[in-house]
């Protein structure tokens, strides 16, 4: 049995408590009893990938929307989708897909404003709607319609999704990319040679991708992460990040003493910071073009 998965973040200066509930999926055909085998599932880094991919196509005004109860809902194959992912670099069966958007259909996100105790929002991450055609392996003519939670569809027409070189955050690894999108969206005064703190308390309070069975191995996991973004250029090489390991007490039965935290000052590299200053300018630009409009309301 899954837990729920909890955690916590700031974000303009209130704490924000999360919460993501398993879904239960089918997984097969169980051969003794010949009854669909069950299994209980959390969005994982398959599932934000495909959401990135998800999102990114509803800023595309070539993909297929409907009107549907004040919302826009996309429609688009199983296939279309898969093509997608693939032009990026991810992989997946048709088989896949379908049930990362069954999870993220199914699976209950709570978001609520705890220092204002209010509940910002309680839903799926998608609502899912199939056509689906059980003679149709590769998903050619399986029909799928996607709508996005209230809290992504406020996002995206007040334009607040930006999405800083989506082909450089595609090409990443689940941690990777969630470093990535953090960066990016904190680090908006970036500057040559000037260093951005990333914590292991932080990165375990705000993602529940990148627990392991020690915090050792964790740490591990994040070295990975980060060494394999100075490989793909998104974090520079020179000057060198940095690492601070917090210890804690030494146990009586001596040993090494356990990890409390660990500190990594990273350095963007200078196609990252270019990236960020071209987006901070056509924000700047949006606002001008919004002012008018919000004014008249």
């Amino acid at each position: 049995m899954l837990e729920i998965q909890r955690f916590e973040k700031e974000w303009g200066g209130d704490r924000i408590a999360i919460a993501i509930k398993p879904v239960v999926v089918e997984a097969g055909v169980d051969p003794e009893t010949g009854v669909p085998a069950r299994k209980e599932v959390l969005p994982g880094p398959r599932e934000y990938t495909i959401y990135r991919v998800l999102k990114k196509m509803a800023a595309d005004e070539r993909v297929e929307r409907i009107s549907k109860d004040k919302s826009v809902v996309l429609r688009f194959t199983v296939h279309q989708l898969r093509v997608r992912l693939r032009d990026v670099g991810h992989e997946f069966k048709s088989a896949e897909i379908r049930e990362a958007l069954e999870v993220m259909n199914g699976s209950r996100l709570s978001i609520k404003n705890v220092t204002r105790d209010k509940t910002l929002y309680t839903g799926p991450y998608i609502a899912l709607a199939y056509a689906a055609d059980d003679s149709d392996p590769e998903g050619e003519r399986t029909l799928v319609e996607v709508g996005f939670n209230e809290l992504s569809l406020a996002a995206m027409r007040a334009q607040l999704y930006d999405r800083i070189h989506y082909q450089r955050l595609m090409s990443l690894s689940a941690l990777s990319a969630r470093i990535y999108e953090m960066l990016t969206a904190n680090f908006r005064q970036a500057v040559t040679g000037y260093g951005y703190k990333i914590s292991l308390g932080r990165l375990l309070s705000e993602g529940g991708l990148i627990r392991r069975k020690t915090t050792r191995n964790t740490v591990g996991y994040i070295r990975q992460a980060i060494q394999e973004m100075v490989d793909r250029g998104v974090i520079a090489s020179y000057p060198a990040y940095t690492e601070e390991v917090i210890n804690g007490p030494a146990s009586r039965k001596g040993g090494r003493r356990p990890i409390e935290d660990v500190i990594w000052t990273v350095f963007a590299h200078e196609d990252v910071i270019r990236d960020i200053k071209a987006d901070n300018a056509d924000q700047a630009r949006r606002r001008e073009r919004l002012a008018p409009k919000i004014a008249e309301r």
